[in-house]
């Protein structure tokens, strides 16, 4: 089969992976799940079944070491491609935080927000107070929540310097948080990982999600953290966080501090 009939074909079975689950999501949320303890156990299946028929969709072998949180949780890991989440909703029926401009996309960004999509505007500061609440709400709930702080895609070469703000939730309760390193490789052959499955930079998202979908064959490790961090300050805590992240990323690589005004593109960023 060629790559771009691979491609083409995997783009209809994601499109129709993605219709079924959130039809089913539909269904549920108007007629068994309406009260919202009942909406996150159906959340917490639709995103399970949906995640793990994305992967087998598009050919990715996931990997998992170490035990997953148990909910309620607050998971941070380092962020790479548009597959962070699918690779993610395998193993966890959580809820995600954005980036605030996923939610003006056509149809996507409406999907997201139906299913409990936290939004952010991270260049607002008022907007992480106006969080705050939703975030604690989820977790009063009993659901997990997973955070991206590098607020960004990258290209897998380091992990960049996570976002104070995007902890506030955690650091004033304060709240034990999780941690996970994510990592995907390529067999021979293939582009490397960092070209045909990271997105950054200044990579379109078509060409990104077309590049992934020609890839034959997509090997991702999924590494939870050993113990999680606690901190009441929010500065103390992204460091922390993010020294362990690096600590198992594959390379021990960190990024060195950066001015935050040079941002990629990525999913759920």
């Amino acid at each position: 089969m060629s790559r771009a009939l691979r491609a083409a074909a995997r783009l209809v079975g994601v499109a129709a992976v993605t219709v079924f689950w959130y039809s089913a999501w539909l269904v549920g949320a108007l007629t068994v799940a309406r009260s919202p303890v009942r909406r996150g156990r159906w959340r917490h299946r639709i995103f399970l079944g949906w995640g793990r028929a994305m992967v087998r969709v598009m050919a990715v072998e996931v990997e998992v070491r170490g035990r997953q949180p148990a909910p309620p949780f607050f998971l941070v890991t380092n962020h790479l491609s548009t597959l962070d989440v699918p690779v993610l909703a395998a193993r966890l029926g959580a809820v995600f935080v954005a980036k605030a401009e996923m939610a003006g996309w056509p149809l996507f960004g409406a999907m997201c927000r139906s299913v409990g999509t936290v939004f952010i505007d991270r260049g607002r500061r008022r907007d992480v107070v106006r969080v705050m609440p939703v975030i604690e709400g989820f977790l009063d709930r009993g659901e997990g929540v997973v955070v991206f702080p590098e607020g960004t895609s990258t290209s897998g070469e380091g992990v960049e310097p996570f976002y104070p703000p995007l902890l506030e939730v955690a650091a004033r309760r304060p709240f034990p948080v999780s941690y996970a390193t994510l990592s995907y490789s390529t067999p021979p052959g293939e582009s490397p990982a960092r070209e045909a499955v990271c997105w950054w930079g200044d990579l379109p998202f078509a060409e990104h999600m077309w590049r992934v979908l020609r890839v034959r064959r997509i090997h991702a490790t999924l590494a939870f953290g050993a113990e999680s961090v606690t901190a009441g300050d929010r500065k103390e805590l992204a460091v922390r966080l993010q020294q362990s992240v690096a600590e198992q990323y594959p390379g021990h690589a960190v990024a060195p501090p950066a001015p935050r005004a040079v941002a990629g593109r990525a999913g759920t960023r």
